[in-house]
């Protein structure tokens, strides 16, 4: 039925995006492992709960179990968490554990002030004692209170045992005695959750809990049908039609994963699971750049507004930002330990191994952040600790984002000292002249704000640029006596000479000036006017050389492609932006993957070299299914690019 403007205009977002679900909220997708886990409690009692880092156990519990089980008859406590700060200024006492403490905290929070124990008190109670007050004084509250109902406790994130305060074992220890202390009475009950790659480390404590949690159950990520509810229920909850069409093309992305094949090369291929976070946040984002006037949503829609890359990257832009300004670590720092550290250059996920204070140049404290924004996770794995993207889905809009923050906030300081180590540090890319000038400036005035590759581009710049300052001095001394010299044997030649070199000399100064006018509007034009500007004398002169390193750092260089023995006269993206095609005088065309940036072997055609050229040029049709090169021969061959066969 269509719906008024008012109603539409005063809908609320129905997707809760990165947060979990609340109370009273309706979590879609998960009905079948919430029935399941409410009757494996009620049969087994005490219960584990544990599922990858993401997968919405907090969600689970708040929306769909806690209403279930007061359904059931459950006297239930508020969640409770072991991760509280430690009361301040009061005595604690030999017996004190900061885990029950924190437990009994969760609890107390959702009483009246004025009906809370004291800190003192709460320190010094057990939990078993505590819970037995619990009940006294909810008799007293309340003539109706029944005591004969069972008292659940909820026990959310129960990894922080481990990590908070990682070295304190006998507080853990004690933890896990006053638990099964507690549970050892038949009317208490007890879910348990947690992140499955701690499951390892907390086996060795958990023997005093009746049953030793022998009981567990395992919540996976969505699956394709579960993530079509989470989906479209929301949105048809408020009126808002969302086709089935529209919310598999989306689930089919969402589950995309890269995948590395045999031959080195990657490819893109379905996963069995959707990660709920990213679910919420697309569609909360879809959902926001909707028409209110809209009451239904598409394939056209989610090809026009419901960009998961888009949505992703704004994602993981806005949780590093808080996690940088959580941490005070810089934004610099954790995207490029994303970018250099978990994403290798094939464009698939990588590993960083847990160290005791850092992994890999970030500290460790900033990557528990990240886990927790759902970033980052941790994979227990031959007694280690392992770091990887929380999803292969975030690959891409990481990468994409990273270029672009990096082409906004570093100057063509930062982002030449940043080539300069991508390409091995080389000479050729060291600053000189004017532009060293500015650079050590800008240096002293924000010395806060260089990393120690940056120092180092620094100092091997100044190195160079003293060179080449003491090589011009003596070459204008070899110069002038050279001059003094021809001009005494070959006084009329000299004036046609010079009448050339000053042509050539003022075209170069002229695209050297090009090149610099381009930097900030075409990098791909300012570095091709710096290359013709090198051409134009030979050897290249400084204003020439100076150009292009400018040019460089300006375009943010992704990459450099090393493959062909001999000068590459012309290069051609596919329409789809999946191959690249590159002709060369060694008599090959060579075919790159454009995303993983490596050269396939199988598909390097010997066009044959002639005595001064040998493939000259390439390109592939509009529909992308033909390349068509030409050779030195004067010849052009095509070959499909559905099997990379000659035709014709």
């Amino acid at each position: 039925m269509p719906q008024n403007a008012e109603t539409l205009a005063s809908r609320t977002n129905p997707y809760v995006g990165p947060r979990p679900y609340r109370r009273g909220e309706t979590l879609y997708g998960r009905e079948h492992e919430s029935a399941e886990l409410v009757d494996l409690l009620i049969a087994e009692r005490i219960v584990m709960l544990y599922s990858p880092s993401g997968a919405g156990k907090s969600s689970l519990t708040n929306a769909a179990l806690i209403p279930a089980l007061e359904r059931n008859g459950f006297e239930v406590l508020p969640v409770m968490r072991v991760n509280q700060e430690l009361p301040a200024g009061i005595q604690l006492g030999e017996d004190f554990n900061r885990y029950i403490y924190s437990l009994l905290l969760s609890v107390e929070s959702g009483l009246p002030l004025r009906d809370r124990f004291a800190p003192e008190e709460l320190a010094a109670m057990r939990l078993k004692t505590y819970l037995q007050n619990y009940r006294e004084r909810a008799r007293k509250l309340d003539a109706n209170y029944d005591d004969s109902r069972s008292l659940l406790l909820l026990i959310d994130q129960g990894e922080e045992v481990i990590t908070v305060a990682p070295t304190e074992r006998a507080a853990k220890q004690g933890f896990f005695d006053q638990l099964g202390e507690t549970l050892r009475d038949r009317n208490t009950w007890c879910l348990y959750s947690l992140r499955e790659d701690f499951l390892p480390r907390l086996d060795s404590y958990i023997r005093p809990v009746p049953t030793g949690f022998s009981t567990r159950y395992r919540l996976r990520l969505l699956q394709t049908e579960a993530a079509l509810a989470a989906i479209q229920k929301p949105a048809e909850s408020n009126g808002v039609h969302f086709t089935s069409d529209a919310a598999k093309k989306l689930a089919d992305d969402l589950r995309m994963m890269q995948v590395q094949l045999p031959d080195g090369t990657t490819a893109q291929q379905p996963g069995a699971y959707v990660e709920p976070v990213q679910l919420q946040v697309v569609c909360r984002r879809l959902w926001a750049e909707l028409p209110r006037e809209q009451s239904e949503i598409g394939l056209g829609d989610i090809e026009a507004i419901g960009n998961v890359d888009n949505a992703l990257a704004d994602f993981y832009a806005l949780q590093v930002a808080a996690v940088s300004n959580r941490t005070g670590v810089r934004e610099r720092a954790i995207r490029e330990w994303f970018d250099r550290k978990l994403i290798s250059p094939q464009g698939v996920r990588s590993q960083v191994l847990r160290a005791p204070d850092s992994s890999d140049g970030l500290p460790n404290h900033v990557i528990t952040e990240l886990a927790r924004s759902y970033l980052v996770r941790a994979e227990q794995r031959g007694g280690a600790t392992w770091y990887e993207l929380a999803h292969d889905r975030l690959i891409q809009p990481i990468r994409r984002n990273n270029i672009h923050w990096f082409d906004q906030n570093l100057n063509l300081f930062q982002r030449a000292a940043d080539v300069w180590l991508q390409q091995g540090r080389s000479d050729g890319l060291l600053l000189f002249g004017q532009e060293y000038l500015d650079s050590a400036e800008w240096a002293r005035q924000n010395p806060d704000l260089l990393t120690e590759t940056e120092w180092q581009f620094l100092e091997a710049c100044k190195k160079h640029d003293d060179q080449t300052r003491r090589e011009k001095r003596t070459n204008l001394i070899v110069r002038f006596l050279l001059a003094v010299s021809v001009l005494a044997l070959i006084g009329a030649g000299i004036m046609y000479v010079r009448a050339i070199s000053a042509e050539n000399l003022a075209r170069t100064s002229q695209l050297a000036a090009a090149s610099h006018g381009a930097l900030d509007t075409d990098a791909g034009l300012s570095i091709l006017l710096a290359l013709e500007a090198m051409r134009n004398t030979s050897p290249p002169v400084f204003e020439a050389v100076d150009a292009m390193h400018r040019a460089l750092p300006a375009s943010r260089l992704e990459h450099t492609f090393v493959g062909h023995t001999e000068r590459v006269y012309f290069v051609a993206y596919s329409p789809d932006g999946r191959w690249i095609a590159s002709a060369s005088r060694d008599g090959t065309v060579k075919v790159w993957d454009a995303v993983s940036y490596t050269a396939l072997p199988a598909y390097d055609f010997e066009i044959g070299k002639t005595e001064t050229y040998g493939a000259t040029a390439v390109a592939f049709s509009p529909d992308g299914r033909l390349l068509a090169v030409s050779n030195g021969l004067g010849e052009l061959i095509l070959f499909e690019t559905a099997s990379w066969r000659e035709v014709r």
